[in-house]
């Protein structure tokens, strides 16, 4: 005799002409097909289990105009939640962002709504918060979970492509619900996933390699568009009624992970039986590709993951014999202010999720070792003067426990003055840069990463915090590093990168510097720092000073690691600040010790 098991399903129903919810359905209301095998419906139940919902909203700079109407709507939703869940709620401006972590306290909600605030100068990265909250959830202990998406048609600046959303969603199992605030001429958001590539050296899974050229995968292979936007391709689900056979209803359905019965308007539980034998019958999420599509966009998801594999950094050595995880934590408040008042007991540091012990703790500066990098291609000739202007002003406002370098970069790099505190060495090296040749970008953050990392600390007090500054007027022509490598070692290294676009004056011009602005917003993201645009030469005066005025409003923090393991894998890092109205920024994380 076969032995069975039971499936679990979560199906939403309702009238396609009113959009009502449709309750009291039996069994015998439902059809249910797995790979086009019938399956036998045992029970039909309300679901009634609490749901756990992520609400991930964008506060970029370009949503500034609507940020306010969103922050209302957003309090209002909130609101209509009370008593289905627990309910967090996750930022992207240039990093996802725990407001509050999942809580059914409707203070605290309202309190996290009401501190959504533009970010001057981010960009959204929507793809990088669904994939870290689809993993969260896959981490929690809950049945139903959903994500509820608000964003803009604005452009987006994720680390991940849309694939590996697809695949997050999948092992998660969540179902996501979007709003998209659209002008009259309407989204934009389908040409910017469908044209962006995946960044190359990134892990996938086998089953992403349809992305790759000559490759044929399961987007080729079911003959739909590869480079096909997620929005289009993440549809609902119709596993309830495959034939179609009521066309006056609709359906989603998503794969159960327990066996709890629970609580929620118009949905129903579905228990299915089928031979433990029949393999797909066990991974409804995992193997075939319409499966893991479908329940994905049917699955309902809701925490936030503080766990993101991928992106890395290394621990750094404080003093002999005791490894310290450094922290160089930014704050600013809701009007773009920079907060330095705070204590050491209104930082709660997570790695992994884990709150850790602070052991170092330092609201006055420590010095700094900075590289200072000028694109002197041949691009620059009109505003090379200008440039040197304000780069020498920034120079001038190292202190004396600093060192600077000055790195000269077009086609070749050139390192124009070694690490000094002497100003007028510094002043002689950046006037020195002329403009001609290409732009070899990735290779000046390289070398000058590996310049920084030979900036050792012999003791405690020689301790610096490592930065870059680097401008450019356009995307690297000329390097011999890819992007991907140079990403990477900035990721492992100490060192937070500022970035300075200069764009090109031309409308027609901005679409080409789309590359160039994609790499300096990663570099400033994965590192902590902060990317900088702007048209008008004129305004690099401000933006350096913007900068230094960061560096010197830094706190430096440290902890031993909770976590044993000896693993190098990569940890997440996340900083809040026990204050309202503020926001932290600091670096994503870092690679754990290993046991070489």
């Amino acid at each position: 005799m076969a032995q069975t098991v039971e499936r679990v399903l979560y199906v939403s129903v309702w009238d396609k002409a009113t959009r009502a919810p449709i309750t009291g359905l039996g069994p015998d209301a439902f059809n249910v097909r797995e790979d086009g095998s019938r399956r036998e419906v045992l029970r039909v139940t309300p679901a009634t289990s609490p749901m756990s919902i992520a609400i991930i909203v964008d506060n970029s700079q370009p949503t500034t105009p609507t940020i306010a109407d969103l922050r209302k709507g957003l309090s209002a939703f909130v609101k209509s939640l009370d008593g289905i869940g627990p309910v967090a709620i996750v930022t992207v401006a240039d990093r996802p962002t725990i407001l509050r972590d999942y809580t059914t306290d409707q203070k605290q909600l309202q309190a996290a709504a009401n501190r959504v605030f533009a970010l001057p100068g981010s960009g959204a990265t929507l793809l990088d918060a669904i994939v870290e909250v689809s993993q969260g959830m896959a981490k929690r202990d809950t049945d139903r979970t959903a994500i509820v998406i608000v964003t803009g048609e604005h452009r987006e600046f994720s680390t991940r492509h849309y694939q590996d959303v697809l695949e997050a969603l999948a092992k998660g199992g969540a179902q996501m619900h979007a709003l998209v605030l659209t002008g009259p001429g309407g989204s934009s958001l389908n040409n910017e996933a469908r044209n962006r590539p995946r960044p190359q050296g990134q892990r996938r899974h086998a089953r992403g390699c349809a992305d790759q050229p000559g490759v044929r995968g399961e987007a080729a292979r079911d003959g739909r568009d590869p480079q096909e936007p997620a929005s289009r391709r993440l549809r609902p689900a119709d596993h309830a009624d495959p034939a179609r056979e009521d066309r006056s209803v609709s359906h989603q359905a998503r794969a159960g992970r327990q066996r709890r019965t629970g609580q929620g308007t118009g949905r129903q539980v579905m228990r299915i039986s089928a031979p433990a034998t029949f393999v797909l019958a066990i991974a409804l999420l995992g193997a075939p590709p319409d499966h893991a599509r479908l329940a994905a966009q049917a699955v309902p998801v809701a925490p936030v993951a503080p766990l993101a594999p991928g992106e890395q950094e290394k621990n750094q050595v404080f003093r002999a014999g005791v490894e310290l995880v450094s922290l160089n934590v930014t704050v600013i408040d809701n009007q773009g202010h920079y907060v330095t008042d705070l204590g050491q007991e209104l930082f709660s540091v997570f790695e992994d999720g884990a709150k850790q012990e602070l052991s170092y703790f330092n609201r006055t500066n420590l010095p700094i070792a900075l590289s200072l990098l000028i694109d002197s291609s041949a691009s620059m000739e009109q505003r090379m003067e200008n440039a040197q202007e304000a780069a020498t002003g920034f120079a001038a406002r190292i202190r004396p426990q600093d060192l600077a370098q000055v790195v000269d970069f077009d086609s070749r790099v050139e390192i124009r003055q070694t690490f000094t505190n002497k100003l007028d060495e510094l002043e002689r090296a950046i006037r020195s840069t002329s403009p001609g040749g290409s732009t070899a970008l990735h290779n000046a953050v390289y070398i000058s990463l590996k310049e920084l990392a030979k900036v050792k600390a012999k003791s405690p007090e020689e301790i610096r915090r490592q930065a870059i500054v680097v401008l450019s007027d356009g995307e690297d022509t000329s390097s011999l590093v890819s992007f991907e490598e140079v990403l990477e070692l900035a990721k492992r290294s100490e060192t937070a990168i500022y970035t300075i676009g200069l764009q090109p004056r031309e409308t027609t011009a901005l679409r080409g510097f789309r590359e160039a602005e994609y790499v300096l917003r990663q570099l400033a993201q994965e590192t902590g720092g902060r990317a900088f645009f702007t048209q008008k030469v004129e305004e690099l005066k401000d933006v350096y000073g913007q900068i230094t005025d960061e560096l010197s409003s830094q706190y430096s923090m440290g902890y031993s690691s909770r976590n044993p393991r000896r693993d190098g894998a990569f940890r997440r890092l996340v900083v809040q600040v026990a204050r309202p109205n503020t926001t932290t920024r600091t670096k994503r994380g870092y690679y754990g010790p290993t046991s070489h």
